[in-house]
């Protein structure tokens, strides 16, 4: 397919996605390159990027597969609940020009992540059965994004299975305790072609760079370091990693997989007995900053100081990057790498560890 096609026809989606995300409430940045790549990445184009790769990768590489998905954005973008008296009539309205089960799972995806929970909260509706009350439920926290997508995807006639589990959420810090109820979460695997794809509508819907993209079809490699199912077999890996795995890994960010930045260690907690440490990461042409905090539990320390304190080491040969820190004091750091967001002159995070500083010589 010619590239200046495939460019413009990627604009015209990222586009629609900007008019609908605007619409919730969603917001749509733009991505800087590393300083001396020369290469300077739009939001378009990131946006455009990871929606090829999730036509081309989890599609096919088709034109007309990529012309039907933009039909089906703009499609769905113009449904509202309140047209609709049941759920089956939304559904048959969203999926009327989907031809697959993959563009139906698609669409609903698409369509229940975009919705914005602040304005159904504000509606009133006295059919409880109807769509406009589901969501209404939803964003009263009656019911979960994991329920109604289920309930939607059977209603178009898909195999959709609603998985329990724990998940590295917005809030969640490597090193925090397993298992507890704030990690607690549901999402759905939806059967496409004989085979289980996992997504996550409520992680979709938040207004985050790369996850709405992220979080539908995901790669089961990519799934299991922000999910953790209660039944095993839906982490859908031929081996299964345990709980003490899950947690042990660091925490990600969509951001990670959209630039293809690799951290060579991928655990959670980094224990120094000396105050020193090295953190190095692969990369290809993208701008990151190294933040340092300090938890505690001594004196407070200025991030701003702990950061500049960071030695970056750039090594262009290798494309890698390696940050040298000098800890200052004892106690628990957290280390978060950032791309930088230079439309809304903002840092979007990649990974995150946690620093253990105990010198048990002492």
């Amino acid at each position: 397919m010619n590239k200046d096609l495939r460019a413009n026809q990627q604009t015209i989606l990222t586009d629609l996605e900007h008019k609908a995300t605007r619409k919730r409430e969603a917001s749509c940045k733009t991505i800087a390159s590393r300083p001396d790549s020369g290469i300077a990445g739009s939001s378009s184009a990131s946006y455009a990027s990871s929606e090829a790769a999730l036509l081309e990768g989890r599609h096919g590489s088709q034109a007309d597969l990529i012309a039907s998905s933009l039909e089906m954005l703009e499609h769905v973008y113009q449904i509202r609940s309140e047209s609709h008296p049941t759920v089956p009539s939304l559904v048959k309205a969203l999926t009327v020009n989907c031809h697959s089960a993959q563009a139906k799972a698609h669409a609903l995806y698409r369509w229940v992540s975009g919705q914005s929970l602040v304005y159904y909260k504000c509606v009133t509706c006295t059919n409880p059965s109807s769509p406009t009350s589901k969501m209404k439920q939803l964003a009263e926290g009656k019911t979960t994004y994991a329920a109604l997508y289920q309930e939607m995807a059977r209603c178009a006639g898909l195999r959709c299975e609603l998985v329990e589990g724990h998940v590295k959420g917005v809030n969640y810090s490597p090193g925090s305790p397993a298992l507890c109820s704030a990690t607690r979460h549901a999402w759905n695997a939806v059967s496409l072609n004989g085979h289980y794809a996992l997504l996550d509508a409520h992680l979709g819907s938040l207004p985050y760079k790369f996850f709405l993209e992220h979080f539908f079809m995901t790669p089961p490699d990519e799934f299991c370091l922000s999910h953790y199912p209660k039944d095993k077999r839906w982490l859908l890996m031929t081996r299964a990693i345990s709980e003490e795995d899950f947690f042990g890994a660091l925490k990600t960010w969509p951001t990670m997989f959209a630039f293809n930045i690799r951290p060579l260690s991928m655990r959670s907690v980094i224990k120094t007995y000396d105050g020193r440490l090295s953190v190095t990461v692969l990369l290809h042409s993208v701008a990151v900053t190294p933040v340092l905090e300090y938890a505690g539990p001594g004196p407070a320390q200025d991030s701003d100081s702990l950061t500049l304190g960071i030695d970056q080491e750039i090594r262009n040969t290798d494309n890698a990057e390696t940050f040298h820190m000098y800890l200052p004091q004892e106690g628990d750091y957290f280390f978060t790498l950032m791309v930088h967001d230079v439309e809304e002159d903002e840092d979007i995070p990649v990974f995150q560890y946690k620093i253990e500083y105990k010198d048990e010589l002492l």
